[in-house]
């Protein structure tokens, strides 16, 4: 039998430092590795939703209605983040304070995604999840607007890409490599590889040259050894059960 859902408690934001490999479809994996802001901001202030698109009001010249469509789609978002302080020994608790940590400096770019279904804020997120909205976005300077009450800042929001109703995907597929670190590595040295299935990787190549001590740590990290080679360029390519992902530019040291 269907029923009506109160939306207390059940609405879990999710911020992103990095991009997931895609944007529009992250991963379980991603989201449940990026941080947590469902209990640290504040429900007064929160404006994640679409708004109004602008209208484009260009009805034919013999017609007898003012007809008009939507046109580029406009987003009002914003929070309110709550500092996070040691209660014992006094100062800010950096281990706590992550969601002002993200989103105090000017001009920087971040992933949010936010879930508003019968599933609890706290419950963790599981593929094919609704997202409500995600949203790519650049912060401006927080702004302080209270002297009383817990201390609190407001975070301006300029979207730069939304995502509205998507879901969160699967990690099925060929993999996606986002990233090799350090730079530079040669032969013998440790790499770490970044992006997403990389669950049942069963092959890693760093310029056609298949690595040595393989660890797949989870699905969106991999731990490698450089093998031989020359230095220079040398694309890292990882597969899994469904195939070769796309070769990730990389450059090895000497």
């Amino acid at each position: 039998m269907a029923v009506r859902m109160l939306a207390d408690d059940k609405i879990k934001f999710t911020i992103l430092t990095s991009s997931p490999a895609d944007p529009a479809a992250p991963t379980a994996a991603e989201l449940n590795a990026g941080i947590d802001a469902s209990l640290k901001i504040s429900k007064d202030g929160f404006k994640w939703s679409a708004a109004d698109s602008d209208k484009i009001n260009e009805p034919p010249l013999g017609s007898a209605t003012n007809s008009a469509v939507p046109g580029m789609g406009n987003y009002d978002l914003g929070f309110t983040v709550w500092r996070q302080f040691d209660g014992v020994s006094g100062g800010i608790d950096a281990a706590a304070d992550t969601v002002f940590n993200a989103v105090k400096v000017k001009n920087t770019t971040l992933w949010c995604y936010a879930r508003k279904t019968d599933k609890l804020a706290t419950a963790v997120w599981a593929t094919s999840d609704e997202i409500m909205l995600g949203a790519d976005i650049v912060t401006d300077t927080p702004k302080t607007t209270n002297v009383t009450g817990y201390i609190r800042y407001e975070i301006p929001i300029m979207c730069q890409t939304a995502y509205p109703f998507i879901s969160v995907g699967g990690s099925t597929g060929v993999p996606i490599v986002t990233a090799a670190l350090p730079t530079a590595q040669s032969v013998g040295k440790s790499l770490l590889i970044k992006g997403v299935r990389f669950t049942g990787t069963t092959a890693v190549t760093v310029g056609g040259t298949a690595v040595t001590n393989l660890t797949v740590i989870d699905d969106v990290t991999l731990a490698v050894t450089v093998p031989a080679g020359s230095a220079g360029a040398a694309a890292v390519i990882v597969t899994n059960a469904a195939g070769a992902g796309a070769s990730f530019a990389y450059t090895r040291g000497a």
